[in-house]
């Protein structure tokens, strides 16, 4: 059966690592299409590294509006506890939306979402001296690096487990290949392989640092094959502060 594609509604994108321009002539039906070098699809807008750097520019900018305009409407009139509840209901989810598969490598464009929630727990907390951390723990939130590990490690422990699928070859356990010994002293034994490679475009992208993630948690979390238990295991502060002390992830104590 043939695909049927709208012309008008199909662009043209080549991925890329370098800084050159590729300029294609692709036609469909005789009709030429459109290339560009940013578009928005599913919500999240894709340039050719996969920086995401619009995409964490316009969230940003849109959610520290948001909140401004929570702060000037309903702030002054409602306890702290409301205003608080508003943001994590109805701006948070805007913030974190598909989080686990856009959130940058880059900690300039890190340092862009956690002020943006920095913001909001000033204004849920009216204190505006105490450290991000402070705050966030005064509110019981959680820093977005940490959202991000989390639900990271879900879904890679979806796939390994089996719930979930992604094309052959994508997710590999060390275990699986012969030639390597997978050794209890270096790891767990549901640990990934990692690709061979120098370019940074796959050493920082989204699936590569969700494995990184999963070969660096404990054993007695990863052999937890309930999705039930795990999350509770994952969502921990102990976990958090153990792939910290390993730099996979920021603190959230660095100055932002």
């Amino acid at each position: 059966m043939d695909l049927s594609l709208n012309i008008k509604k199909s662009k043209l994108m080549v991925m890329r690592s370098s800084h050159l321009n590729f300029n294609l002539n692709v036609f469909i039906n005789g009709e030429a299409i459109e290339q560009v070098d940013q578009y928005k699809y599913l919500g999240i807008e894709l340039d050719p590294k996969l920086s995401f750097k619009n995409h964490v520019i316009k969230i940003a900018t849109k959610c520290k509006q948001a909140i401004g305009a929570l702060c000037r409407t309903v702030r002054k009139w409602v306890p702290k506890e409301v205003f608080s509840k508003l943001y994590q209901t109805t701006i948070e989810p805007i913030m974190t939306y598909a989080l686990e598969a856009w959130y940058p490598s880059q900690v300039i464009l890190q340092n862009s979402l956690e002020r943006v929630k920095k913001f909001a727990a000033k204004l849920a907390t009216n204190n505006f001296t105490s450290s991000y951390k402070t705050k966030l723990d005064s509110l019981c939130w959680k820093p977005i690096c940490q959202l991000a590990m989390e639900r990271r490690t879900i879904i890679m422990h979806s796939y390994v487990m089996g719930r979930k699928s992604l094309p052959e070859n994508t997710i590999v356990l060390k275990r699986s290949i012969n030639s390597l010994r997978q050794s209890n002293r270096t790891g767990h034994a549901l640990e990934l392989t990692l690709p061979k490679t120098s370019l940074e475009s796959v050493n920082s992208s989204s699936l590569n640092i969700a494995r990184k993630i999963w070969n660096a948690l404990p054993p007695e979390v990863v052999a937890l094959e309930h999705p039930g238990l795990f999350k509770q295991a994952v969502r921990s502060s102990t976990t958090y502060a153990n792939l910290v002390s390993q730099s996979l992830i920021r603190s959230v104590e660095a100055d932002i």
